[in-house]
This record gives C-alpha cells, sequence and structure tokens, in this order.
C-alpha cells in the first residue's frame, strides 16, 4: 500500500496567503502538482539547458521562499552572513553575420537564432531577478526589525562573480573560446587552456577579489587570490 509523502505545509501557506506573491504562488503550484500521483506517475528529466542554462533558477526560487518566510511563517528557512555566486557562462557570442545578408533566413538558421536569443536574454533575467530579490530581502528583513522595535538583522553580503568569454580583453582569444562546440569530449590542449582562463578570469574578478578580502578580513590588493582561498581554508593556530 503506497503512503504518499505529506504536502510541506509552506505550499498550503503560500496559496491561501493573499499577501504572497505571485511568484511564489506559482511555485507553490508547480510543487503541489506533484502530489497527485496519479496524474503525475513519472517524471521524465531532459537538459537542464533547455530551461535554465545557467543552474541559477533553482537558487532563484529559494531566495523568492526566502524574501516571502516573514509572510508566511511555515516556511523554516536559515538565513546565511553570505552567499557567493559563481556563474560561469560558456555561451557563443552572438554572431551577426547574417546580418551583412540580403536573402531568407532558412528553418534551420531561424531555429538556432530563436534558441540562441530566447537563451541569452532568460539568463540575463534571471541574474537581474536574483540580484533584485536578494536586495528585497535585506530591505524587507530591516524594515521587520525596526518595525519590531528590535536591532537591524545582519545583511546578507550577496557576491554574484559572472564569467563570460565576453570578458576576455584579446579578440583572437575570444574568437578561439567562442568557437569550442558543445561536446562531451575536448582535446586535451583546449581542456587546458579553458582551465587556465577560467583561473585568470576568476582570479582577476572585482567581486571574487571582494569575497576573499571580506573572508579574510583585509584587503588583498596586489596578492594572489588563489593563494589567500587556500590560506583561508586552512585551519590556522589558535593563538
Amino acid at each position: 500500500m503506497d503512503h504518499p509523502v505529506p504536502e510541506p505545509e509552506w505550499i498550503q501557506s503560500a496559496l491561501s496567503n493573499s499577501a504572497a506573491s505571485s511568484r511564489l504562488k506559482d511555485l507553490a503550484l508547480q510543487e503541489h502538482s506533484y502530489i497527485d500521483g496519479d496524474r503525475r506517475r513519472f517524471i521524465h528529466l531532459i537538459d537542464g539547458g533547455t530551461a535554465d542554462n545557467l543552474g541559477l533558477r533553482g537558487p532563484v526560487e529559494r531566495a523568492i521562499k526566502l524574501e516571502e518566510s516573514g509572510k508566511i511563517s511555515d516556511a523554516p528557512v536559515k538565513i546565511p552572513r553570505r552567499l557567493a555566486i559563481i556563474i560561469v557562462d560558456a555561451s557563443a557570442e552572438r554572431d551577426y553575420g547574417l546580418d551583412s545578408k540580403d536573402w531568407t533566413l532558412g528553418l534551420g538558421t531561424l531555429m538556432r537564432s530563436v534558441a540562441q536569443v530566447t537563451g541569452d536574454r532568460y539568463s540575463f533575467e534571471t541574474i537581474e531577478l536574483f540580484r533584485e530579490v536578494i536586495a528585497r530581502l535585506d530591505r524587507e528583513r530591516e524594515a521587520a526589525c525596526l518595525n519590531a522595535g528590535s536591532l537591524p538583522s545582519t545583511k546578507i553580503e550577496t557576491y554574484v562573480v559572472e564569467l563570460h568569454f565576453s570578458q576576455m580583453a584579446n579578440e583572437s582569444d575570444r574568437r578561439f573560446f567562442n568557437s569550442v562546440p558543445t561536446t562531451l569530449q575536448l582535446p586535451s590542449s583546449t581542456v587546458d587552456c579553458l582551465k587556465k582562463l577560467a583561473k585568470s578570469q576568476l582570479e582577476n574578478d572585482p567581486e571574487f577579489r571582494r569575497l576573499v578580502a571580506d573572508m579574510q578580513g583585509g584587503d588583498i590588493e596586489g596578492k594572489s587570490v588563489a593563494a589567500l582561498v587556500v590560506h583561508g581554508l586552512t585551519p590556522q593556530p589558535s593563538q
């Protein structure tokens, strides 16, 4: 005999609360649909890139639930001091070469263009939504503390590190990395180049350097970020 898993309390709280945002209600409706085991007996999974190329929608939805936690008491949450998101966007830059042609696009070219434009815009909006939700979360928590007459709660320090091929200053490097295909196997030399690029971009990213500096409690200007990260994760002798 089947024993269905009880529905999380926050779902019904969100659906019955008129103050809950439309985004939270949409999330609740999506998760509520899985309770009906007769209608949804199987879950069919596909490559997440078709719906969330950056893998950021999960954190965004979690942030939306955090934002509503003050309005819906049944949603248990733990507030972190720092939240770091490193976005590695390996999508190729748009090719505008077709704009120099005077003929109608073929169906295959049209479908590829639609997919790329839609994906690019969706990724951009996802990043911006995440920033906005986190900013609202901080403002609402601070306002709630002031209304309650208590001290302001600790701010969630957010670090959004974005790595893109477009950030490379060297045009020949940009052309090379934009030409790397999406495949399950790459030449070892290309893999080495990608690893070297990732290390360089991460070490020189201002937001990542701010994260490391905050964790170290001081300025890291002129210092090796990689060395500081390792140092910061190494247990220090007690004084």
